[in-house]
């Protein structure tokens, strides 16, 4: 496996908007987790896209209080966003808290963590679930799993460990997705080529399955579609991701699959999101994206493919994909998406959030528009709070899928 000094990771942003109509572009922002290793000082960055001219601009700074990582684990996503839109959720890997933000204001709620989690080894990953009421987190130093309960009213957003929820799991667990009916956790163990999946009840997680995924390599990044469907990227070179389906919370054995017609140069697909239709009927849209990189000689680009879900499967032939090396030829090495919503019938009406790094700049926060005729970079921005150790930052969006 290849180790680098990365985190990427995405979370949806639930507007369908279209190219044309970007009547409600003033309301989409994007969140970085800047991951700044000097203690006390990480930091997430608030965008904010503006039309005419087209633009990306910081809204905002966030202080976490919190201590990153500076580097980082495949597809850990060290950034969440809840499902209400109320709340922001930031991982300060280094110092195993979360910091909790509400979303109106922006104003800080609180650092959490428990002296029995642990994340400062390859970074904790988060899942918030639909329903809203609960934060999942894998802790990769610990090696295991706990529930946070999110609070509401005067608690809003505020984080209260589950009794019984922290979970022994596998070898640096982090990256993790809940089902969109909030019953069934699945957790990848990358190191050791393992899914595993956990039935939920009350926010407290019993252990289901364990699937091998040694046929198609390491499980970065991972997303449910429609209760059924568990999809994985590889962080290797190759074009390849895993599949699986879930029968309630059992989890069937891990398939390998190769995307075709995504271009020869992307690589190392580290995340995968769901449009909300496929992510919740199965019939939809799916985005892969690839970190690019490599070593030992060998190279790949960063970029991300789309690809149709049609009843729970996923067509291996990309409807569009953008290579972001040969794209803004100006040599990106390292890339994350976040892409959206809803796809109509007029085809893709969509919108994705992007970080790149090229030869001379790290972190480069771009905002793409997608449709029929294509992808199209709509801005782009460096982010002036990432700590200048290249490739830290993860990528966030809202309002919510």
């Amino acid at each position: 496996m290849i180790k680098v000094t990365v985190v990427l990771a995405l979370v949806f942003l639930a507007l369908g908007l279209s190219t044309a109509s970007f009547a409600g572009a003033q309301r989409l922002y994007g969140v970085t987790n800047d991951d700044n290793p000097t203690a006390g000082a990480n930091t997430a960055t608030v965008f904010q896209v503006h039309t005419g001219p087209a633009s990306i601009a910081v809204l905002k700074t966030l202080k976490t209080g919190g201590t990153g990582l500076g580097s980082g684990y495949f597809a850990a996503p060290r950034i969440g966003i809840e499902r209400n839109e109320s709340c922001i959720f930031v991982v300060d890997a280094a110092s195993s808290d979360i910091a909790a933000f509400k979303v109106l204001g922006f104003a800080k709620v609180g650092n959490y963590s428990n002296s029995a989690l642990n994340s400062d080894y390859e970074g904790m990953g988060l899942a918030a679930s639909a329903q809203g009421n609960y934060l999942y987190a894998g802790y990769s130093g610990s090696d295991n799993i706990a529930t946070w309960a999110i609070g509401t009213g005067d608690d809003l957003c505020a984080l209260t460990l589950v009794p019984g929820s922290i979970t022994n799991a596998g070898d640096a667990v982090a990256p993790l997705a809940v089902s969109h009916d909030g019953n069934t956790l699945i957790v990848s163990e990358l190191n050791n080529e393992f899914l595993d999946s956990y039935s939920l009840s009350a926010g407290v997680p019993t252990p289901v399955s364990h699937q091998s995924t040694s046929s198609c390599g390491f499980p970065a990044g991972i997303d449910i579609s429609g209760n059924a469907l568990v999809v994985t990227g590889d962080a290797t070179l190759s074009q390849t991701y895993c599949t699986a389906t879930l029968a309630g919370s059992t989890l069937s054995a891990v398939s390998s699959n190769t995307l075709t017609g995504a271009g020869s140069g992307i690589g190392n697909i580290e995340s995968v999101e769901f449009d909300k239709d496929a992510w919740i009927t199965g019939n939809g849209y799916v985005y892969f994206g690839a970190a690019g990189f490599g070593g030992g000689g060998s190279f790949a680009n960063g970029g991300f493919s789309v690809n149709k879900v049609t009843s729970g499967v996923i067509s291996a032939a990309a409807t569009d994909y953008y290579d972001a090396y040969a794209s803004n030829n100006d040599g990106a090495v390292y890339a994350s998406n976040a892409a959206t919503t809803t796809v109509t019938a007029m085809g893709l009406q969509s919108i994705v959030w992007q970080v790149d790094s090229t030869d001379s700049v790290t972190n480069i926060v771009n905002f793409y528009t997608l449709n029929s005729s294509g992808i199209t970079r709509y801005a782009s921005v460096a982010d002036p709070n990432a700590n200048g150790t290249a490739f830290v930052l993860t990528i966030s969006a809202f309002p919510g899928r």
